[in-house]
């Protein structure tokens, strides 16, 4: 009040205090309808002045997006996304019920298995498509670390394999060079049941929790605050995956070539949702986008 007493009112009063009457009155007049102008537009278009940030902060809420019903809903939490102590008893007539009628699909791997499974159930619905994933989990015959981990390997490796019924394994991981010669091993296994092997390849990965990076390149009006935190080396190991399962003998669908073209990957899903919810999980828009254009066919 006293800064805007000497510096706003002090200076008025002194310039308008010897100002003819008209002079006085016209600026007072300008002034009214200035404020009455920008109180008009804020009235009557209120989205235009809030929705950018609107935009931001829903893009931004997606941080927790592991404890929204989406999450729940594309991974099967608990029942066939396995790695909680909340999970409940494996029960292989819910996650990897074989179908007589139907060719079987099983997806195999970690939480990067898990996020298409929703999403290829519902392209390809003439397929029976079943779900053996855990959390951090290996997709091979000898994977070891937590028990919801090795006892759905154990399963998937043992009978679903055995049992000559499976047509097509699809393997996803957060897949690194050093499990190459791991993962060579495995599809060697499955292929020696008469199984086909596809492996999806690495997501775009961000050194950053996605839904923040992206609501703040919005902000900005600048998408480069994004690309500058994507990691190469997915991209890297992206190729060297392509050259290495023609080696293996399994199809191979590069996720990255469907996300991006060049140096521009797809942000957003159509609904709006942040295409990652953390720094390479899709989101279930996001999965659906990306396994809808795929270049897959499955029996």
């Amino acid at each position: 009040a006293t800064v805007s007493y000497w510096l706003v009112e002090q200076p008025f009063r002194r310039r308008f205090r010897s100002a003819p009457p008209l002079k006085a009155l016209a600026a007072a007049a300008a002034a009214i309808l200035l404020v009455g102008a920008v109180a008009a537009a804020t009235v009557l278009r209120p989205g235009s002045w809030r929705s950018s940030g609107l935009r931001e902060a829903r893009m931004a809420a997606y941080w927790d997006y592991d404890e929204r019903p989406d999450f729940t809903f594309q991974f099967r939490l608990g029942s066939c996304f396995r790695g909680s102590p909340n999970d409940l008893p494996f029960d292989p007539a819910v996650c990897l019920p074989l179908d007589p009628s139907r060719p079987n699909v099983a997806v195999v791997g970690d939480s990067h298995a898990a996020q298409y499974w929703r999403a290829l159930a519902l392209r390809y619905r003439q397929v029976n498509v079943i779900q053996g994933t855990g959390a951090g989990c290996t997709p091979s015959p000898d994977s070891t670390g937590r028990e919801g981990c090795v006892e759905m390997m154990r399963y998937v490796f043992g009978p679903l394999l055995r049992s000559g019924r499976l047509d097509t394994v699809v393997l996803a991981g957060r897949w690194q060079e050093d499990q190459l010669p791991r993962l060579a091993a495995t599809v060697a296994e499955i292929r020696r049941h008469g199984t086909q092997v596809v492996i999806l390849g690495p997501t775009v990965e961000y050194q950053g929790i996605f839904p923040a990076l992206l609501a703040r390149a919005m902000a900005h009006g600048d998408p480069e605050l994004v690309r500058v935190h994507r990691d190469g080396e997915r991209e890297r190991l992206d190729r060297r995956m392509e050259s290495f399962a023609r080696r293996v003998g399994a199809r191979y669908v590069s996720v990255i070539r469907v996300l991006c073209r060049g140096r521009t990957c797809q942000l957003a899903a159509p609904d709006g949702a942040p295409m990652q919810f953390d720094y390479g999980h899709l989101t279930y828009s996001g999965s659906r986008w990306v396994v809808d254009r795929m270049p897959l066919q499955l029996p």
